[in-house]
């Protein structure tokens, strides 16, 4: 009988009581581009609709997703979002308003309170337009409980009142307006650009952002590769540079001492585009997040070829619908060939030992000019060791199938899966989590006789107990694995 630890126990009751108690809802895909894992997730979430009006709410969530995909650079990567909205109803409709803010101004005499199921309300900070959720923590556990790969998450208020909040989550009303809220949002809690109005504080700050500084010098201005040689620095206000990066004065809230790339831009002011720093920052955000390789072959890193056999090797770049995507392959630091997906490396052409194979995807944008990080290219490296059939000593060649216990055990995030086949023969080897669903694909190709590894990186999965299985002609064996994080 397997006997399980008491430490084992508790991860296992703790996991299971999350499935059967966690508050799940309903969880409608707007826009479906691709796995989670491979998407950038924007995740809606809904306070002050009752059940019955869940129609209105999808229809003020479509409202602000046409919007987004209006601007760049959303329009552009569009193909690289999802978007759902999770359907949670609230016992009243619409949201609180107290009246105690010092502006209410004609607002004064309408107080009201709702039973809404995120506790939304109007006034927040004695500012009539804040609109905040009394209950941050409430929210993450929805998230959690219902899509826990989200990447931006903006909350939609049903009232019809201007207003809105920033913060890891963006709040805002189903005011036509107050879209605008939300995607100014996005730009702090995605892009983590700053605010470029010029109020709230007496004093200048002495910050310096990705879209702010302090600094004048030419060469110390964080966007300098935007700026024009001849553009004066600072750069004067007036309708001549209207269109120009520069350095104009009045920003990060103060209206002395700091600067912003552009005249006008979404981080400033409400109903213009962003700037072209602040959509190069997106853009970035986007790929710090996602690899342009998106899948790739063979799955493990180092590969045996002998001298008498032949390999494909091959990568899935992201399908961006875009000009500018390149790729190359290089063996031994050396140009193989270029824009292919797949090659073949035969073993009589190379010498017995060590090579590396790397296949390199760049994607070059008239959106990007700054990139020292290399977030627009991404590449995948093999190592090949190539050997005569007579370099593999008899001794290592297994007689028969196995599946052997991965390592380390437990793991986070990754472990390494070995198995033996005796034969020649189509493996799939594959991972599911405790309720039987299967969460990975590791493994599902011909597999000649020998020892072989995988890795399994569960980055993007929960704590828990998880079971892998080698099925792999006639034969088939199961392990458990324990995923602690």
């Amino acid at each position: 009988m397997l006997k399980l630890s008491n430490k084992l126990l508790g991860l296992l009751f703790l996991f299971i009581s999350n499935i059967l108690f966690g508050q799940t809802f309903p969880v409608k895909a707007i826009i479906d581009n691709g796995p989670r894992d491979k998407r950038i997730n924007i995740v809606f979430l809904g306070d002050g609709y009752q059940i019955t009006e869940m129609q209105k709410y999808q229809k003020d969530v479509q409202l602000t997703v046409d919007k987004i995909f209006q601007e760049s650079p959303y329009k552009e990567y569009k193909s690289l979002f999802n978007v759902f909205a999770i359907e949670v109803p609230s016992n009243e409709s619409g949201t609180d308003h107290p009246g105690t803010a010092a502006d209410c101004n004609s607002y004064k005499d309408s107080v009201f309170t709702r039973d809404t199921y995120f506790d939304t309300s109007f006034d927040a900070g004695s500012i009539h337009r804040l609109l905040i959720s009394k209950d941050y923590n409430h929210m993450l556990q929805v998230l959690q409980d219902n899509l826990p790969e989200y990447d931006i998450v903006l909350m939609v208020v049903n009232h019809n009142w201007y207003g809105g909040s920033g913060g890891s989550i963006a709040v805002f009303s189903a005011n036509s307006v107050s879209s605008e809220v939300a995607i100014h949002e996005t730009g702090h809690s995605f892009a983590r650009l700053a605010d470029e109005y010029d109020y709230g504080y007496p004093q200048p700050a002495r910050y310096d952002g990705i879209n702010v500084t302090f600094r004048t010098n030419r060469d110390s201005i964080p966007w300098k590769l935007w700026i024009d040689p001849f553009t004066p620095i600072p750069t004067p206000v007036s309708g001549e540079y209207v269109s120009t990066i520069g350095l104009f004065e009045g920003a990060y809230y103060s209206s002395k001492g700091m600067y912003r790339p552009k005249m006008s831009c979404k981080m400033r002011d409400i109903g213009v585009p962003f700037c072209e720093i602040c959509i190069e920052q997106h853009v970035k955000s986007i790929f710090e997040r996602l690899e342009l390789i998106e899948k790739y072959a063979p799955l493990i890193s180092t590969v045996d070829l002998l001298t008498n056999e032949k390999m494909d090797f091959s990568i899935h770049p992201l399908q961006l619908g875009l000009n500018g995507m390149s790729s190359e392959w290089q063996l031994d630091d050396k140009l193989l060939v270029s824009n292919v997906n797949t090659v073949q490396i035969d073993g009589a052409l190379l010498s017995v030992g060590l090579h590396k194979l790397t296949a390199v995807v760049k994607h070059s944008s008239s959106l990007v000019k700054n990139d020292p990080y290399g977030l627009m290219q991404s590449s995948k490296k093999w190592t090949i060791d190539v050997k005569t059939p007579t370099d593999i000593a008899t001794d290592d060649i297994p007689n028969k199938f196995s599946l052997e216990q991965n390592y380390p055990n437990p793991f986070n995030p990754a472990t390494t899966i070995n198995y033996n086949i005796a034969e020649p023969g189509n493996v799939v080897l594959k991972v599911y989590d405790v309720l039987g669903s299967e969460v990975a694909e590791l493994v599902n190709e011909r597999k000649d006789r020998g020892k072989h590894s995988v890795v399994f990186n569960a980055g993007k999965f929960a704590s828990g107990l998880y079971i892998y299985s080698l099925r792999v002609n006639g034969y088939f064996s199961s392990r458990v694995m324990l995923l602690t994080k």
